[in-house]
């Protein structure tokens, strides 16, 4: 006797992975744009909605892939590629300052996060030469 497994997927299963495949390829496919400047607003808004609908866990996922994905398109120029690991802790460190403030206005900290992301790198650098 074979004994048969049976998978069910949910309604709310099914909604959750059909957001997760948008939100992955609104992020993947942007730096096909070649603009800096869009493709990294379009990424930054498509983590902060992911941090929302999908969760922490399923933001941080897709915050791992745009960059892999632009150095494989020739997107990202080759000499770039040891900044991947930089792009991909930024994009986290974005979901978990937006994720940490959810008592708050989805427009401030969606603000502060990006000025946050950007800002500590600089700072970091700054402290580094100094040493």
């Amino acid at each position: 006797m074979a004994l048969e497994k049976v998978l069910t997927i949910s309604k709310t299963n099914l909604v959750t992975l059909a957001q997760f495949i948008v939100l992955l390829s609104a992020a993947v496919f942007a730096p096909l744009i070649h603009n800096q400047i869009i493709t990294g607003s379009i990424v930054n808004a498509t983590l902060f909605v992911a941090a929302t609908t999908l969760g922490l866990e399923g933001a941080i996922l897709i915050a791992l892939l745009p960059s892999l994905f632009a150095l494989a398109a020739g997107t990202l120029p080759m000499p770039l590629a040891p900044l991947i690991p930089f792009i991909m802790l930024s994009n986290i460190l974005l979901i978990l300052i937006f994720s940490s403030f959810t008592k708050i206005n989805y427009w401030f900290r969606a603000a502060v996060a990006a000025v946050l992301k950007w800002r500590v790198p600089q700072t970091l650098d700054t402290f580094s030469m100094c040493l």
